[in-house]
């Protein structure tokens, strides 16, 4: 694993780096990594920029065949591989410097330590494939400036077959929808469905925060919504609503 060095004292590890910074300074860091097996092992160690998994949201960073483009290229003096004897901890020690170009509000990365040995994984009794384990400790960098949060929804699909016999068939549907990151602070939203028919409300249902959403970035949700009504119309309301107290809203009928 890997972690943010723990000052001297500390009795608890701190899983991410999250710094305030002005552009054109420096900030000394440092992130402990730990080999929990009993052998030496090799891994490859490097700065990456994160992105938001498209489908279903989720913080993740670039892998080490990735160029850097933002927060990973302000990381410096990493080497590039470390060895480790079995149940050891090495303390890392790098520079954070900020461009003086640096773009005010919050950029997303990690550190990342990779093992170089795959592990094999037989996926049937002629494929193998090669897997290498990656984690990292998430960084946070925020530049001083103007944070603007903003986010748009950039669509909504209602799915809702009609069989023959709507009235006499099961008949099970979903609600897709995507937000887009348009500010510079991360977002991460509250989702609330509310669904009605000729009888009243079907369907009133808040969702927690959504997984991170980077600036910039895209993500797709998809909600399964079982026994439709047989008989319309019918009314699909959406309320993302950010941490900011942003809100934005989308409607449907059929």
């Amino acid at each position: 694993t890997i972690l943010p060095t723990p000052p001297a004292g500390a009795t608890k590890l701190v899983g991410d780096i999250s710094l305030i910074v002005f552009p054109g300074h420096s900030y000394p860091e440092s992130v402990s990594v730990i080999n929990y097996a009993r052998t030496t092992a090799k891994f490859w160690l490097y700065a990456a920029d994160a992105y938001t998994i498209r489908k279903g949201g989720g913080f993740a960073v670039r892998g080490l065949g990735t160029r850097p483009k933002d927060v990973g290229t302000w990381v410096s003096k990493l080497p590039r591989v470390i060895t480790i004897p079995g149940r050891k901890q090495q303390n890392i020690q790098f520079t954070i410097r900020v461009p003086t170009n640096a773009i005010p509000g919050q950029h997303a990365g990690g550190i990342v330590v990779e093992a170089t040995t795959p592990q094999l994984i037989r996926v049937n009794s002629r494929l193998r494939v090669k897997r290498y384990t990656q984690v990292f400790t998430r960084l946070y960098v925020t530049v001083a400036g103007r944070i603007v949060p903003d986010f748009e929804i950039d669509g909504m699909l209602v799915s809702h077959p009609q069989p023959p016999f709507p009235l006499v068939t099961r008949r099970d549907g979903s609600i897709a929808y995507y937000l887009s990151n348009t500010g510079n602070a991360i977002l991460a939203p509250t989702i609330r469905l509310k669904v009605t028919d000729m009888f009243g409300t079907i369907l009133d249902k808040t969702y927690p925060e959504t997984s991170q959403i980077l600036p910039g970035d895209l993500a797709s949700y998809d909600v399964p919504w079982p026994n439709l009504p047989a008989v319309g119309p019918v009314h699909v309301s959406l309320t993302a609503t950010s941490t900011y107290g942003l809100t934005r809203t989308m409607s449907y009928s059929y």
